[in-house]
C-alpha cells in the first residue's frame, strides 16, 4: 500500500540556492551595477555576490552579503576602477 501522505521530515520542495544574472547598468567609463535576483530555496543563511573580470576566468569578486531566507531579492553592487574600453564579464553567485 502507497501512503502519499506529506511527511514533515521530507525537504523535496527545498531547492539549492539559486543566483540568476541580470544586466548591467549605469554604466561610466570608470563603473557600473551588477545585477541579479536570488532564490534562497529554503537555505536561512543565503548569501551572494558577483565575480567579474577582463576574461571568462572571474577573478574578481564584490563583498559577500547575507540575504536571508528571502524566497527571491534583487541583488545590486557597483564595482568601480573600470578602464574605458575595456569589456568585463560577470555572474551573481
Amino acid at each position: 500500500m502507497n501512503d502519499n501522505r506529506d511527511n514533515d521530515d521530507d525537504n523535496d520542495d527545498d531547492f539549492p540556492p539559486t543566483a540568476v544574472t541580470l544586466s548591467a547598468n549605469q554604466i561610466t567609463s570608470f563603473s557600473g551595477q551588477l545585477n541579479g535576483i536570488i532564490f534562497a530555496g529554503g537555505d536561512s543563511d543565503t548569501s551572494a555576490w558577483f565575480e567579474w573580470g577582463t576574461s571568462a576566468g572571474l577573478v574578481r569578486t564584490t563583498r559577500q552579503v547575507n540575504l536571508g531566507s528571502s524566497s527571491s531579492t534583487n541583488h545590486s553592487e557597483i564595482i568601480s576602477g573600470l578602464s574605458p574600453g575595456v569589456r568585463y564579464y560577470f555572474r551573481a553567485v
